[in-house]
């Protein structure tokens, strides 16, 4: 089957599933503190009494590992593949995060188990099966690897800053995935902001244009500042979420947590309201 096609059929079955919510963290461009979201995101939610893995698929040097001060033992073929359980594959554990890496430099697996849409998948449904919530930290940029994952989740989370390229490469990164038939649920976290006025009317932009030429179901997620804690926490080897727990980030991602609970507060695009309302009339 063509790459595309096995895309498109993940995004028709993969968010049929029991267990925990899963959720795709992606970013159009490197830089923009995806990894230190989806780490941080992972400590707050677990801090609530629930059970959280946390799936590191980019290849690289593990940068969740890092983030975290660990060296994780689960690698995607260990829950992709059939050869182990999954349930002994998870043995890299922090701050109450299960963690699973690609991180081929750590592992020294690299070509030793095919990264398709079909395993994406598995190594998604498998994993959620035994937490509350899957977050999985997507590589940067468009890839294959990204847009599987993507498709296999529940939720999408673009993470952006409001610098004009890291917002146009957002915007690709989005129009590539509802080109590849991802038609679920959307949040934007724009980080780094001067202020959260300035993020918020960043995300009001990328969800003005989005909505308009891709359609998308939107929930609003919220705005990250500048938070000097940031770098500091990164280079102690501590995520900023235990260094600093009432610091700015910390906030703003328990605010995100707050609605992830709720379910999400949907902002539905006028293109699809529009398809609701001339649907009444037809």
């Amino acid at each position: 089957m063509h790459q595309l096609q096995a895309l498109h059929g993940v995004a028709r079955e993969g968010r049929k599933h029991d267990g925990g919510e899963s959720i795709a963290i992606v970013s159009g461009q490197r830089g923009v503190g995806k990894t230190s979201v989806a780490v941080n995101l992972g400590i707050h939610l677990a801090k609530g009494g629930t059970r959280v893995i946390l799936l590191d698929a980019g290849r690289g040097r593990g940068n969740v590992d890092k983030l975290l001060n660990i060296k994780s033992q689960a690698h995607f073929a260990d829950v992709a593949g059939s050869s182990r359980r999954p349930s002994n594959a998870l043995l890299g554990e922090s701050a109450d995060i299960r963690v699973v890496s690609f991180a081929t430099e750590l592992h020294g697996r690299a070509g030793t188990f095919p990264t398709t849409a079909q395993n994406c998948q598995r190594a998604a449904q498998r994993l959620r099966e035994q937490c509350d919530w899957l977050l999985v930290d997507c590589p940067a940029g468009l890839t294959r690897t990204m847009t599987a994952f993507a498709l296999a989740c529940d939720r999408v989370v673009l993470v952006t800053t409001p610098e004009p390229t890291a917002m146009a490469d957002g915007y690709a990164a989005l129009k590539y995935l509802t080109g590849s038939g991802f038609t679920g649920r959307v949040g934007i976290v724009v980080n780094m902001a001067r202020s959260r006025s300035t993020g918020a009317r960043a995300g009001r932009r990328i969800r003005r244009v989005a909505s308009r030429f891709l359609g998308l179901t939107w929930e609003e997620w919220g705005v990250i500042a500048h938070d000097e804690h940031v770098p500091r926490a990164a280079r102690a080897g501590v995520p900023v979420a235990l260094l600093w727990p009432h610091g700015h980030t910390s906030v703003a991602i328990k605010r995100i947590c707050g609605r992830l609970r709720r379910g999400g507060d949907h902002v539905r695009s006028p293109a699809v309201v529009w398809r609701r309302v001339a649907g009444l009339f037809l």
